[in-house]
């Protein structure tokens, strides 16, 4: 059977542990021929060293390598998709809408006589004034900006959504962009990945190739930008519990309430429908059930929650992750070098942005009323949501009065009126925050089906000579339900007994507390065990994983652990890998 094959020699007393992977995407080698099988032969190492298999997902040191980035997130989230802002050519599956602009109750950007009238005079006065102003863009009034959208119907939990940011004066073709802002984010784990396209010359057409891990070189990858090149830090808006901001454009059933409200004078061009205006009308908000659920803190002594924790069996979300894909992009966010995208960089933000992005308890935030908008950012971000952080600049006089309806969308307790009130800033401006709003890499399940195991004594490969173990089990990585999950390998220690001196407990081989959920780091206890790091299931077996052990000597025994690991694409040196308990496999060969 066609495959690749990794010997691992450990000598005592003329043991051998001979292992072949069968089938992985794990080397480069062809066992079809013996002198590739004899070249892969690893010699003997320390017990303390680490095999490692290649061709496995992006190392957890990706010196900030686009490609290792783009990989880390296809692992998580999978496919990413292709992005085109022009609304009339939209890349495949996705849609593309115009962010709209509206002043005076008058749609921009949709042609017509009204139209051409009020882009001259806005051109000739170079003041761009709407009534509500465009939160996530530079320049929120002006016509231009367009939004992407993506989601897969086999990946149903997960949602792309793109930012093409126009440039500082009206664009009504829409093909001028200064960049794009692209976030990918799972609905029910709260994993979510950020990327930007930069565009050098704004005046020149623009267009993103894909976003794909399998190049040559990253820069073929121009103008998406590797992660410590992203101008400004995304979490500072994205921080609290969704990834998407709040903002009116992004509630299309409110703004069709207020854009019908008969205080509001709409007037559209003709052939112009109301939904035609509603650029988030694709977008799937979170459901409240998630954004109402805050995440929890660690019980003493623990360092995450297991997938068992955050899911029931019946697949209920019972607590609530929020957490960065990437080890480029949160290493870059942890050292605090990145400037806010709100404008106000609080003393904290040189510290770990693990401990900056903090949520305020329920009863002294507004989390206690709709929403999770609460870090040492609240008042700014309160102020973003609301469209205020761009009033004196870009509000309409009509909507700067507070007059019309949409003036304060939110409830009365973070409207702009209610913040100005000092008691009520102490209120949010002086709580504690106690809750952290990015949860830790979630410590993957365990094996919980006895692997399939066989005795064969005959010579039944043509790459061993003799009597061999063979091992198989099924791993389904179904956390988030991303079809093909790909953050999760597996530690396998083995080890011959001839002596009566195999490791008696699972704390000896991986220094693990007592009855925790979760795993620890396997190191091999003596000369007689080996420890295979990174076995993975090859792409035509799935979630099948296979190994095949030749034994020596006298009826020896054989101890295998088998521990799933996750790769937490993170701070490198903190926390790269969550580990859960090993699988412990007793087997006594036996071959008269």
């Amino acid at each position: 059977m066609p495959g690749t094959s990794l010997n691992n020699r450990v000598r005592r007393q003329r043991i051998v542990v001979h292992l072949i992977i069968v089938n992985t995407t794990a080397c480069n080698v062809n066992v079809g021929s013996r002198d590739t099988e004899e070249n892969s032969r690893i010699t003997p190492h320390p017990a303390s060293s680490t095999v490692y298999i290649q061709n496995q997902p992006a190392p957890i040191d990706d010196r900030n390598q686009l490609p290792d980035y783009i990989r880390q997130c296809e692992a998580v989230l999978g496919k990413i998709p292709e992005v085109s802002c022009d609304p009339a050519n939209p890349a495949p599956g996705t849609s593309v809408t115009r962010v709209p602009v509206l002043t005076g109750g008058r749609l921009l950007g949709f042609g017509g006589t009204t139209d051409k009238k009020i882009l001259a005079i806005r051109k000739k006065s170079g003041k761009y004034r709407c009534d509500f102003p465009s939160i996530g863009g530079d320049f929120p009034c002006t016509i231009g900006s367009t939004l992407v959208h993506y989601q897969d119907k086999n990946n149903p939990n997960v949602q792309w959504v793109g930012l093409c940011r126009g440039v500082p004066k009206d664009i009504p073709n829409y093909d001028r962009f200064i960049g794009n802002g692209l976030i990918g984010a799972n609905e029910i784990t709260g994993e979510m990945c950020f990327f930007f396209g930069k565009n050098d010359q704004p005046e020149a057409p623009y267009k993103l190739p894909p976003l794909r891990s399998d190049v040559d070189n990253a820069e073929q990858l121009r103008p998406w930008l590797p992660p410590t090149e992203m101008p400004g830090s995304c979490l500072s808006c994205h921080p609290n519990n969704d990834p998407w901001i709040l903002t009116p454009w992004l509630q299309p059933k409110y703004m069709r309430t207020v854009l019908l409200s008969r205080d509001y004078p709409l007037k559209l061009p003709k052939k112009i429908k109301l939904k035609d205006i509603m650029a988030a009308r694709h977008i799937v908000p979170t459901a409240p059930k998630y954004k109402s659920l805050l995440p929890e803190p660690l019980p003493a002594g623990r360092s995450a929650w297991t997938e068992e924790e955050i899911f029931s069996k019946s697949g209920r979300l019972i607590r609530r992750q929020y957490r960065a894909i990437g080890s480029s992009y949160v290493r870059n966010e942890a050292r605090g070098k990145v400037k806010p995208r709100t404008g106000r960089q609080p003393d904290t933000w040189t510290t770990n942005f693990r401990e900056r992005l903090k949520l305020l308890p329920n009863n002294k935030s507004c989390a206690a009323g709709c929403h999770a908008l609460a870090n040492e950012h609240v008042k700014d971000l309160a102020l973003d949501a609301l469209g205020r952080k761009f009033a004196h600049n870009y509000l309409s006089p009509a909507m700067a009065s507070g007059r019309l309806p949409g003036a304060s969308w939110m409830p009365i307790s973070t409207s702009r009126s209610a913040l100005q009130n000092k008691a009520e800033q102490r209120r949010f401006l002086n709580a504690q925050p106690t809750i952290p709003a990015i949860t830790e890499c979630p410590i993957p399940k365990r094996l919980d089906k006895k692997p399939d195991v066989q005795v064969i004594c005959s010579r039944g490969d043509p790459d061993i000579d003799g009597p061999y173990v063979d091992i198989q089990w099924e791993y389904i990585n179904t956390y988030g339900g991303v079809p093909r999950r790909n953050d999760v390998r597996f530690d396998v220690a083995l080890g011959f007994d001839s002596a009566s001196e195999l490791a008696s407990t699972v704390q000896e081989l991986g220094k693990m507390p007592n009855n925790s959920p979760e795993g620890a780091f396997m190191e091999p206890p003596s000369a007689q065990y080996a420890v295979l790091r990174d076995v993975a299931s090859s792409k035509d077996r799935g979630s099948r994983y296979q190994m095949k052990v030749p034994f020596f000597g006298k009826k020896p025994s054989l101890r295998i652990y088998i521990q799933p690991k996750r790769y937490c694409f993170e701070e490198p040196h903190r926390r790269p890998f969550a580990y859960a308990q090993p699988y412990v496999l007793d087997v006594t060969p036996r071959c008269e």
